[in-house]
């Protein structure tokens, strides 16, 4: 268990870049079983799937560091969150103050198509928002090659040793 809030909250220490976060889209849909399972919802139940980016200033370029979707069980949150969801505040930062704690599965790193004919690496992360152990939302984030390469320039132009020798 993390106590760490959001991919932003985390990129947000970590860099003084100005990261911005952006609503690009918002909708009340059914959960599907798994979902329902996960959120602790009875089947049938709707809830608000949020899409939204990250970027920040990275050696002058207004780089897209990260995309955050996510699924809130928004029947949970108090007048106080959704207020501060719907002025443009990242959710876990809306979340903060009723002591949200997030369960985050291990990270999985990807190849991903860069558009030009090659491939960059972006790292896969699934979260429960949990608030007095009760689930409120389940995220799924993408950490672009660009935010680590920043905060650790060189790290994948690095050879690696995979052996234990």
């Amino acid at each position: 268990m993390s106590n760490s809030l959001s991919t932003w909250l985390a990129i947000q220490d970590y860099s003084s870049n100005g990261v911005s976060h952006e609503l690009l889209s918002e909708e009340s849909r059914p959960v599907t079983d798994d979902e329902a399972h996960e959120l602790e919802l009875p089947a049938g139940a709707t809830a608000q799937y949020r899409r939204t980016v990250l970027r920040a200033q990275l050696s002058g370029d207004n780089a897209l560091i990260a995309t955050a979707n996510s699924l809130v069980a928004k029947g949970r949150l108090p007048r106080s969150a959704i207020g501060e969801l719907q002025r443009g505040v990242p959710l876990g930062l809306a979340l903060q103050p009723m002591g949200v704690l997030r369960q985050t599965a291990t990270p999985t790193l990807v190849e991903t198509p860069d558009g030009a004919g090659g491939s960059v690496l972006t790292m896969h992360l699934r979260a429960v928002l949990l608030v007095g152990g009760c689930p409120w939302a389940i995220t799924d984030e993408v950490v672009h090659q660009c935010m680590v390469e920043h905060r650790v320039p060189g790290y994948f132009a690095a050879p690696r040793n995979s052996s234990n020798a």
